[in-house]
């Protein structure tokens, strides 16, 4: 069997949300190169282009960020819906090492609660 390589590590989604038209979804996980979210509603097949925004709720500020990707992966039974990202801009880019950094932070000091 051939083994897929991500090339981005993935992220738990317990800080974001994404938001789809004004309806937010519980993410799943998600890593620089796209999202996995729960449910979705409304009939969107593979291949179909989609803007959300994704939303993340860190300690010290919330930060959303705008962007586009196309359905990769929905299951049948409206479980899940994964979206590969289009490529990021620079600004986007920045946004997602500000996300990553403030995440990093955020578990370091949860490891060193007592």
């Amino acid at each position: 069997m051939t083994e897929i390589r991500r090339k981005h590590p993935r992220k738990q989604g317990k800080y974001s949300v994404l938001s789809i038209g004004g309806k937010e979804f519980k993410v799943q996980d998600w890593s620089r190169g796209g999202v996995c979210f729960d449910g979705f509603d409304i009939p969107f097949a593979v291949g179909d282009e989609l803007r959300f925004k994704m939303i993340f709720e860190l300690a010290q500020n919330t930060i959303a960020v705008e962007h586009k990707g196309r359905i990769v992966r929905t299951n049948q039974q409206g479980e899940s819906t994964a979206v590969v990202f289009e490529p990021f801009g620079r600004d986007v880019d920045r946004q997602f090492d500000r996300i990553i950094d403030g995440i990093v932070t955020e578990e370091f000091v949860q490891s060193q609660a007592v």
